[in-house]
């Protein structure tokens, strides 16, 4: 190398180097590392940390090629983390097996973050952790998560069955495992529940314009009698109204529903009727107000 590294840190199989402002680090063991240092021209005492620096600088540097190519080639078990300062690119990447932990998460304040230990992440990224999908990478770059075995697929988060999710929440990845005795990459699909609370009351603005709902929420409020410090009055009087709008919402879409069934009748009885001889005045006026309401319902 022509160049001596900055820092080169090497602690329990985990590494860390900077050279030419790009900060990695590694933590595992390639087994195909003696061959990829011909391949990089580096020399004997080179360690993993310092040819996946030297992989990604030599294919940055080559644009545009893929950036999934600095790992394809890369054989063993590992995690990595890259930081090119010169771009403020991030490139994270874990091994096809995952034999090595790595976690990952969104914090409060909207930033991704990552760690070989999942308690370091609980009480920044709380329900968002997750361990880092195998044989996956992330980059700023190409900003969101790719497979690198078929990088032009996006790995979609789905839910299992509908058996599996009835009452709770499925988080979900595809990982494509290598093509060694086929044309094709066996997918195999990890999931874990997730559990957000309950879901969040939603009240439209379209409902004030209504009729019934101002008498819905004079009656949960009105006439409770409630003692106690003013947030607490304050909180539990909405939540009676959200009770009673839940309730009362139901009831009006039963009723929609049964008024736009009887008017799509209308219309169609209207329609057979036009085909098979001419409508009066009357009846265009009421095929009109039944495709008026039947609008203003939907």
């Amino acid at each position: 190398m022509k160049k001596v590294l900055d820092k080169i840190f090497d602690n329990h199989g985990r590494s860390f180097a900077v050279k030419d402002e790009i900060f990695c680090l590694f933590e595992g063991a390639l087994d195909n590392l003696g061959s990829l240092k011909q391949q990089y021209g580096l020399s004997k005492s080179a360690t993993e940390v310092v040819l996946v620096i030297e992989a990604y600088k030599a294919l940055r540097d080559r644009a545009p090629y893929p950036i999934n190519q600095v790992i394809g080639h890369l054989i063993g078990n590992f995690a990595f983390v890259v930081f090119d300062k010169s771009t403020s690119t991030l490139f994270v990447a874990t091994d096809q097996h995952g034999k090595v932990p790595l976690y990952w998460g969104i914090t409060a304040d909207g930033c991704v973050a990552f760690a070989n230990d999942a308690d370091l992440l609980k009480g920044a990224c709380g329900k968002s952790l997750a361990s880092f999908p195998q044989g996956c990478f992330y980059s700023t770059a190409v900003g969101e998560l790719r497979c690198y075995e078929n990088p032009k697929s996006k790995i979609t988060a789905i839910p299992a069955t509908e058996e599996e999710i009835w009452g709770a929440k499925f988080m979900a990845c595809f990982t494509a495992h290598p093509r060694l005795w086929s044309d094709h990459s066996p997918v195999t699909l990890s999931t874990r529940c997730v559990d957000f609370g309950a879901a969040p009351f939603k009240f439209y603005n379209s409902w004030l314009k209504l009729d019934g709902i101002d008498e819905v929420v004079k009656g949960a409020i009105v006439n409770c009698e409630l003692s106690g410090r003013p947030d607490v009055i304050l909180m539990t009087k909405l939540r009676l109204a959200k009770v009673k709008i839940r309730e009362w919402r139901i009831m009006r879409s039963e009723k929609e529903s049964a008024l736009s069934v009887a008017l799509m009748d209308y219309c169609q009885y209207f329609e057979s009727l036009a085909e098979s001889s001419f409508l009066s005045d009357l009846d265009c006026l009421a095929w009109f107000k039944c495709k008026s309401d039947l609008k203003a319902i939907e």
